[in-house]
């Protein structure tokens, strides 16, 4: 039968319910809109800057994006975010970058973005190829957090103030040191927003 003690039990749980359906409603209160639909992002002044002031810069880089609730995730385990038009300050001639993992943008406010790269197999989110044989190789996970959001741009503006570790290869002679920051900002379809 029903006592108070388990009357009890019944409204402790329905305050447990409640208040699990308060935190897991204000974790998915600022999703990217639109939902499960390929966009892709561009950028044309995306810059890596190294502890010792060396850059690689590239003029052109694209990403494709699928967002579910808050977090968008780059589509494709090659490239998921495309850099190409690339040079560096330290030999100077073409540089070649390659990106691998995944790559993911979590929103967390209508204005701040929490980006991430992990590696999928325990190697490098990106490795850098310049001329010479200096090779900068990134290690996952990478993580930048608080990067500007525009719902009026629709602009992603990467957070330059972080700095993550990366490595480099004896031929780059101790020009690039052991981490790096990087710049740019992607602009994303007018469809976009975090609402």
């Amino acid at each position: 039968g029903i006592t108070m003690k388990s009357l009890k039990s019944l409204a402790l749980g329905a305050v447990v319910a409640v208040s699990l359906g308060v935190v897991s409603s204000a974790s998915a209160a600022v999703p990217w809109d639109p939902q499960n639909t390929n966009v892709t992002g561009t950028s044309s002044n995306s810059v890596l800057t190294s502890a010792t002031g060396a850059t690689v810069s590239c003029t052109s880089a694209s990403t494709t994006l699928r967002a579910v609730g808050d977090l968008a995730t780059a589509q494709g385990a090659h490239n998921p975010v495309a850099y190409s038009n690339c040079t560096n300050s330290i030999f100077g001639g073409v540089t070649t970058v390659t990106t691998s993992g995944t790559w993911t943008f979590t929103a967390t406010s209508t204005t701040s973005v929490d980006a991430r790269a992990v590696s999928d197999t325990g190697g490098p989110v990106a490795v850098i190829n310049n001329p010479g044989g200096c090779t900068i190789t990134v290690h996952g996970p990478v993580n930048i957090p608080n990067n500007g959001w525009n719902n009026a741009t629709h602009q992603l503006e990467i957070n330059s103030s972080v700095s993550f570790p990366v490595t480099q290869r004896a031929l780059c002679f101790g020009f690039v040191g052991t981490s790096a920051r990087l710049s740019g900002t992607f602009t994303l379809p007018n469809s976009v927003v975090i609402t």
